[in-house]
């Protein structure tokens, strides 16, 4: 699990859901919650297998405004390839178009009552 959490009193809310591309579950990955301009909270993530993440309670997030980014890559993928150098990290491939991970256009909202709308995602 990434660990993002900021400081802060507020109430984080835990949070599910699963990640589709163009109706097919993601079957490994990232997701990660940056907080939009404004936020308190410095936002989470989890990783994705078989299309489904979770991000525990104490991982969670606060209210607030995020930008989602997804990823194909697996954080050991990433890491494996920093290792070995440049030439595998240019084999690492990414089936998540960029509008949904490096360049987002998905944004989420947490209410302070924890209502949580739209973290389901189906890519297309």
């Amino acid at each position: 699990m990434f660990d993002y959490n900021g400081p802060g009193e507020e109430t984080a809310h835990a949070v599910a859901g699963t990640i589709q591309v163009a109706g097919s579950p993601l079957a490994k990955g990232t997701v990660r919650f940056m907080p939009a301009s404004g936020s308190m909270s410095s936002g989470s993530g989890a990783f994705i297998k078989n299309g489904e993440y979770e991000i525990p309670l104490e991982d969670g997030l606060i209210a607030g405004r995020y930008q989602v980014h997804i990823s194909s890559i697996s954080v050991d993928e990433q890491i494996r390839a920093a290792r070995e150098g440049g030439s595998e990290a240019a084999k690492l491939q990414e089936s998540v178009p960029a509008r949904f991970n490096r360049e987002s256009e998905i944004f989420v909202e947490v209410t302070p009552d924890g209502s949580i709308l739209g973290f389901d995602f189906d890519l297309k």
